[in-house]
């Protein structure tokens, strides 16, 4: 097929297509100079044959053993890019994209790589790190710690609230179970795991709560401690000491540190000059050209190849301008950085160029595969009604609704230093005035927020439940026990400080047929395609006649 075709190549293709050209050539000939003795052949088929070298070079860049199957393979894609480029599958737009996307994954990997190469840290540097930051890599004393929390309130409340506190504390010292009472009456999201706040310094801690964690021993109880409008309670289960790494410990880790910065410095602004230099213009919302950077040009229709090539199914008419911004000019920095690595010559090394070579007669086969598939495709006939209903019926349990909620959410990210401490009293602030009813949720989540949510009120929409475990156990748990209507609390994960609002929760539910009939025969469309696909790699073998020496 010929979607989106440019009626005239643009010069930044020019490259691609004699490199791919140049590359069926090379892997075809596999004889050897004037003089020279002929290669031994490995193989043979009509229309080709495989010389050793190119052989054990095929096997070194793909990482596979010797043998009749790795044979075939070779054979198998030798002779479908061979026919790719008879057919000038080489002039389409989805091919020449296909065979710069290999050339961006290989070449700007090994730029990247002479990039860091030429990164190095010396003593004084080290030396001098240590000198302005003498506590570095220092692992200050932890404390393993349970909470049980409840907000203050005001008035009779807040008198009965701190009598509740000092009843819950009465029963730990006589031998209440603190996992227990933290989940039947905390008001913290650590109740989902029975008040567990895990190992934490006093400077993560409000400073309320951090001096009495200070004074305490392992296996000791707080007193009721007032903070954030609320009253805690603690009990200290561990404590790990203080550890200063030794000097060779503290200069090692001072490199490692200093080089995996610099190295990524290096990088970025590597990046960051070849854009500037470039003058990009981004057109994301145009129907003709959409990216122009120093004589290089990216149509609408080659963003759609793009898509098609990344990511099946996605048209560029569903995604917002910022995606669109974001996919162009990762692809235009790929550009710049596969010219940028040809200029310093990287593709003339061996093993990149040997890498280069194959990849892109992989490439050049793929695209052969995939017309000859759909040219299969479009002969069968849709799949009847009557096929669709028995699909469906095999697997009734494979059409179903997932469970989902319906969530808004407040985020705090996390901070280092001092300004960890700020932003847990932040967030700490933003849960009080939802609490007390100061502030609607939407109106926390525009002031304190910091998550794309925020100038929607917070609001998410509809989240799979699996989805949220990627949130990890302390959210996704939490979640699992709200009922529509509930917040959250705080709750803080690797990322930050997270505050949600359960807004509706949906069941799973089975599909009907006619809810499941789109999924149903996209199903079978896949199922036709590994079928045709394993057909066509058949044929192509028993066309070509391939004879193993």
């Amino acid at each position: 097929m010929s979607r989106g075709l440019h009626p005239h190549p643009p010069r930044w293709l020019a490259a691609p297509l004699l490199l791919l050209a140049a590359m069926l050539s090379a892997v075809a000939l596999g004889e050897g100079s004037a003089g020279e003795a002929a290669p031994e052949v490995v193989a043979t088929w009509d229309g080709g044959s495989l010389a050793r070298g190119e052989y054990e070079e095929w096997l070194a860049v793909r990482g596979l053993e010797d043998g009749a199957e790795a044979i075939r393979e070779l054979a198998y894609v030798r002779s479908m890019a061979t026919a790719a480029e008879a057919r000038g599958e080489a002039a389409a737009l989805e091919t020449r994209l296909a065979v710069e996307t290999v050339r961006r994954n290989v070449l700007a990997g090994a730029l990247r790589r002479h990039v860091e190469a030429a990164v190095t840290v010396g003593d004084r540097e080290v030396e001098q790190t240590l000198r302005e930051h003498p506590e570095a890599f220092r692992k200050p004393r932890r404390y393993k710690l349970r909470n049980i929390y409840k907000t203050l309130g005001s008035g009779e409340q807040a008198a009965a609230t701190r009598a509740a506190m000092e009843g819950i504390r009465e029963r730990l010292l006589a031998g209440a179970d603190f996992a227990e009472l933290a989940a039947a009456e905390s008001e913290s999201q650590t109740r989902f795991r029975g008040g567990n706040l895990g190992f934490v310094t006093v400077e993560e801690l409000p400073p309320p709560v951090g001096e009495v964690v200070r004074g305490l021993e392992a296996g000791e109880l707080s007193p009721v401690v007032e903070h954030a409008g609320g009253l805690t309670l603690l009990r200290c289960e561990e404590i790990r000491e203080a550890r200063r790494p030794s000097a060779d410990e503290r200069r090692a880790k001072v490199r490692t540190s200093l080089l995996r910065h610099h190295r990524q410095q290096a990088w970025a602004e590597l990046h960051r000059g070849l854009w500037e230099a470039a003058e990009p213009k981004l057109h994301p919302g145009s129907k003709g050209t959409m990216l122009e950077l120093a004589g290089y040009r990216l149509s609408a229709a080659g963003v759609q190849a793009l898509l098609d090539l990344r990511r099946q199914g996605t048209a560029l008419a569903d995604l917002d301008r910022e995606a669109i911004e974001a996919l162009l000019t990762d692809w235009g920095q790929g550009v710049l950085a596969v010219r940028h690595a040809v200029e310093l010559g990287l593709d003339r090394d061996p093993e990149i160029a040997a890498t280069l070579r194959w990849k892109t007669v992989q490439a050049a086969a793929h695209r052969e595969l995939v017309h000859r598939v759909d040219e299969r495709l479009e002969r069968l006939e849709p799949p009847a009604e009557a096929e669709l209903r028995r699909a469906f019926a095999e697997a009734p349990e494979r059409y179903r609704k997932p469970p989902a909620y319906e969530l808004a959410l407040v985020f705090f990210p996390l901070a280092e230093g001092a300004a960890a401490h700020q932003q847990v009293a932040r967030a700490a602030e933003a849960e009080r005035r939802l609490a007390a009813g100061e502030l609607t949720f939407e109106q926390a989540a525009r002031q304190y927020s910091d998550h794309p949510s925020a100038e929607r009120g917070g609001y998410l929409g509809w989240i799979a439940r699996s989805q949220a475990v990627n949130w990890g156990p302390v959210v996704s748990n939490a979640l699992k026990r709200m009922k529509p209507g509930e917040r959250s609390g705080l709750l803080r994960n690797e990322a930050g400080l997270w505050i949600f609002e359960l807004r509706g929760e949906r069941q799973a539910a089975a599909m009907s047929f006619e809810e499941a009939e789109p999924l149903v025969a996209e199903q079978l469309r896949r199922q036709r395609i590994e079928v045709l696909e394993r057909q066509v790699r058949s044929d192509q073998l028993a066309a070509i006649e391939l004879r193993v020496m």
